[in-house]
């Protein structure tokens, strides 16, 4: 059993921002898998995130506010091991090799739904040459892995919304540890704020 607890890989819900990834993230928790939240003093309750605006929560450096008391080796990604965090676009590069690896979905959306969808909560778009370029990259970075074992999932944004139930299948048969398939698809709903979504 501790030789099980030692080599489980890290779950990692990727993609550009606005793209669904905290949506995912709530689903996954609903769903029974153990997610990680941001370090103390972080507003509300934050989702463990690896993203350029907010370094503290992810970045793996020596500077990392978390587990202190470990080694710095011990202290990211493998902490996280058996848990779910966000990765925002950007980001993969910096997630080094585990022995058990990542289970990785990757959540796809229209470059104009996400620069809405970022007009509405921060007053500012992205360019679509801006969004491809970040997720061609970030895609080469989990499919050109040699270091240690990935497994990569892809959704499309519209297609989760449409069948959330088949979305959450489609995880749990890629290694996901989603308990209750219907508790996690019962939280994607287009209609929540924290979608976001404009038409």
């Amino acid at each position: 059993m501790r030789w099980f607890h030692r080599e489980r890989p890290v779950y990692v819900v990727a993609g550009f921002r606005r793209s669904g990834t905290t949506m995912l993230m709530q689903a996954l928790e609903a769903g029974g898998v153990r997610v990680d939240i941001a370090p103390a003093g972080a507003p509300d309750r934050e989702y463990y995130e690896l993203s350029h605006d907010q370094r503290a929560h992810g970045w793996p450096d020596y500077e990392h506010p978390e587990r202190t008391e470990l080694p710095y080796t011990e202290r990211f990604p493998v902490a996280h091991k058996g848990r779910a965090i966000k990765c925002l676009s950007g980001m993969a590069q910096y997630l080094a090799p585990i022995p058990a690896g990542y289970v990785v979905v990757f959540i796809h959306r229209s470059p104009d739904a996400i620069s809405r969808s970022a007009a509405v909560k921060w007053g500012y778009g992205f360019r679509a040459d801006d969004i491809a370029r970040s997720v061609a990259a970030d895609l080469l970075v989990w499919r050109d892995r040699t270091d240690c074992p990935v497994t990569l999932v892809e959704l499309d944004y519209d297609d989760v919304l449409r069948d959330p139930i088949a979305a959450m299948q489609q995880l749990q048969a890629a290694g996901f540890p989603i308990r209750h398939v219907n508790r996690a698809a019962k939280v994607i709903d287009g209609n929540r704020p924290h979608l976001q979504v404009v038409a």
